[in-house]
């Protein structure tokens, strides 16, 4: 009887796996996300529209300059004046955004939003020398209260459509 000679074994072809890998490689590196972005939700002054009538129009103005912030209304502190409120920074300079009394300027506008809770809109101005960790901060300051909080843990919205606009000199 003949033995049957021992055959070689297959040779395995890896091109399909490779070009495989080679498509891989750039969509897996495409999809990566390797820097979060966080979107601030904003609108263009010329836009927004206050859902309440004109008559009634609060007029809501923040302003963040070197000094602190200055809230400006049509009748938002309870009486025809004072028609400003000026919050000063914490330290006698203003270098970030933590010098800034964000606090302070939430508590305000919280009780102006208890006396106008219909409106939705205040208008954020800064001026040229205010950083962008200062706007993102006063912008957080102005959409919800963190200090008041509903039964599910959530944030009292106070004014949530910012409006940003720029000084014009």
């Amino acid at each position: 009887m003949r033995r049957a000679r021992p055959s070689a074994p297959p040779r395995l072809d890896l091109l399909p796996v490779m070009n495989l890998v080679t498509l891989l490689i750039p969509f897996l590196l495409a999809s990566a996300q390797f820097v979060e972005l966080a979107v601030v939700d904003t609108t263009l002054p010329a836009l927004v529209v206050d859902p309440v009538h004109d008559d009634e129009r609060l007029d809501l103005t923040v302003l963040v300059h070197d000094g602190g912030y200055r809230l400006t209304t049509r009748d938002g502190f309870g009486g025809p004046e004072p028609r400003h409120v000026d919050l000063p920074c914490l330290a006698p300079t203003c270098p970030g955004a933590g010098a800034y009394d964000t606090t302070a300027l939430t508590a305000q506008l919280a009780e102006i939003k208890d006396r106008h809770p219909a409106h939705r809109v205040v208008n954020v101005i800064a001026t040229d020398d205010v950083p962008y960790d200062v706007l993102l901060a006063t912008l957080d300051a102005t959409r919800e209260d963190p200090a008041d909080r509903d039964t599910h843990g959530r944030a009292r919205p106070l004014f949530p459509h910012p409006v940003i606009a720029a000084v014009v000199n």
